[in-house]
């Protein structure tokens, strides 16, 4: 079929690598632990930020195509095709020694690109769902108090990334 030319991929969107890449940077490209092989047939990924607070933990988790790296093995961010990233606040311990990161709040509150809406599509006493129609992904934000209204109906992208309850879906 290749002689008569070249197969579109219609489910292509550059705005997700767009998407990707702005997580990249805003992040700093941090460097990424190997923590689970197969959790729902994905391999996950996680590192650490440094807070002023100790009793904050947060961290940023991504997931990826399962891969045959092993456990605690590292990869910056940018060398990774990710299609679900998670900013959390866990309580506890991680089995796997994982790194360590620090960006800057600061830099990214003044870049138009995580000014962009993103507008409630979904709301439950659990979770509220958002669309940001500038890079066509689902933003989940997660209920802390398990209050129906706990998130707004209208916020940015910038907004929830720093709740550390939130789960984006690129795919």
């Amino acid at each position: 079929m290749s002689k008569y030319g070249t197969i579109i991929d219609f489910e292509f969107n550059p705005m997700k690598i767009e998407f990707k890449n702005i997580v990249i940077h805003y992040f700093n490209n941090p460097t990424m632990t190997k923590i689970k092989q197969d959790f729902n047939n994905k391999s996950v990924y996680m590192v650490n930020f440094k807070t002023m607070l100790a009793k904050d933990k947060r961290y940023l988790i991504v997931n990826t195509p399962v891969n045959n790296d092993p456990i605690g093995s590292e990869k910056k961010l940018s060398n990774m095709e990710f299609d679900i990233i998670q900013m959390k606040e866990l309580d506890g311990y991680i089995d796997i020694p994982i790194k360590q990161h620090s960006y800057s709040l600061r830099d990214n509150s003044n870049k138009p690109e995580f000014n962009c809406v993103i507008n409630m599509k979904n709301r439950t006493e659990k979770f509220t769902e958002y669309e940001c129609p500038d890079y066509d992904v689902k933003i989940t934000m997660i209920h802390k108090e398990k209050y129906l209204y706990e998130y707004p109906d209208t916020a940015t992208l910038l907004s929830a990334i720093e709740k550390f309850s939130t789960l984006i879906f690129i795919d």
